[in-house]
C-alpha cells in the first residue's frame, strides 16, 4: 500500500530467478499502469535479452484518512468528523458551537504511515499527555470530570509530515474561529479561563496552498502577552 502524493508511484521491484537476481534494463525491463490516482495500480515486468515472459502485480495507492471526534457537555461524545485533504474547503467540525464546552478529544488516522499525537489543556489541570492515533485507545482531555478543555496542540510525524501539511483551528468562547494552525501550534488561549466548543483539521499535500480564512488572524491568545480581556 502507498499513500496519494498526486504524482507517479513507482515501487522497486527486485527479480530472481533461483539465487540469482536479475539486473533492471538488461534481464527485463519495468512499467506501470494506473500508478498515480487512489486505486489500484499494476507493474508488469518483461523479460529482455537472454529472459522471457512477463509478471504483472497489483499495488494499492490509498488518499490519507483522519478522523475525530469530541466529548461535549450535555452530549456525550459526537458523531465522527473527517478532514478533507484540500486548501480550499474546510473540513467537518467536531464539537458545537452551541456554548457548550469540550472535554475530550479523540483521533484516527490510516491510509498512510506516520502518526498524528495530540494533547488538550484541561482547567485546573494543565496539558494532558500526549495522545496519539498510533493507538486507538487513547484521547486527550479528561471523562466524567466536567472540566474544559482551553487549548489543542497537534503535530503530524512520518510519511503524513513529509506528504502533507496539517492545519487546525479552534472554535473558543467569546473569540469564535480562531486562525488556522499548523503542526505543532497552540490553537485556543490562556489566561482567558474560555473553553474550546469546536475544531476542524484539513490537510494539504505538499507543494498545495492552503486558503482558506478564518474570523481571527491569530490561532492562539494568550492573555499575558495580548492584554485583552
Amino acid at each position: 500500500m502507498y499513500a496519494y502524493t498526486g504524482k507517479a508511484i513507482t515501487p522497486d521491484v527486485t527479480v530472481k530467478i533461483d539465487d540469482k537476481t536479475l539486473e533492471k534494463d538488461k534481464d527485463y525491463t519495468v512499467s506501470y499502469k494506473n500508478n498515480k490516482e487512489v486505486g489500484s495500480a499494476t507493474v508488469t515486468v518483461t523479460g529482455k535479452g537472454d529472459y522471457t515472459g512477463t509478471i504483472t502485480g497489483k499495488f494499492s495507492i490509498k488518499q490519507i484518512g483522519f478522523r475525530y471526534r469530541a466529548y461535549v457537555q450535555k452530549k456525550s461524545w459526537m458523531a465522527w468528523s473527517t478532514a478533507k485533504v484540500s486548501g480550499t474547503k474546510p473540513s467537518d467540525m467536531a464539537g458545537t458551537t452551541d456554548n457548550l464546552r469540550m472535554e475530550t478529544i479523540q483521533m484516527q488516522l490510516s491510509g498512510v504511515s506516520g502518526a498524528v499525537r495530540y494533547r488538550a489543556y484541561v482547567e485546573k489541570m494543565g496539558w494532558t499527555q500526549w495522545a496519539t492515533t498510533a493507538d486507538t485507545k487513547t484521547y486527550a482531555g479528561t471523562k466524567g470530570m466536567s472540566r474544559r478543555v482551553e487549548m489543542i496542540q497537534l503535530q503530524a510525524s512520518g510519511q503524513v509530515a513529509t506528504l502533507y501539511d496539517m492545519y487546525y483551528r479552534a472554535y473558543s468562547e467569546k473569540f469564535g474561529w480562531l486562525g488556522w494552525a499548523k503542526s505543532g501550534e497552540k490553537a485556543g488561549s490562556a489566561g482567558y479561563a474560555r473553553k474550546l466548543e469546536a475544531f476542524q483539521v484539513n490537510f494539504v499535500r505538499k507543494g498545495e496552498t492552503f486558503s482558506i480564512k478564518s474570523d481571527k488572524a491569530k490561532c492562539f491568545y494568550d492573555k499575558t502577552k495580548d492584554g485583552m480581556d
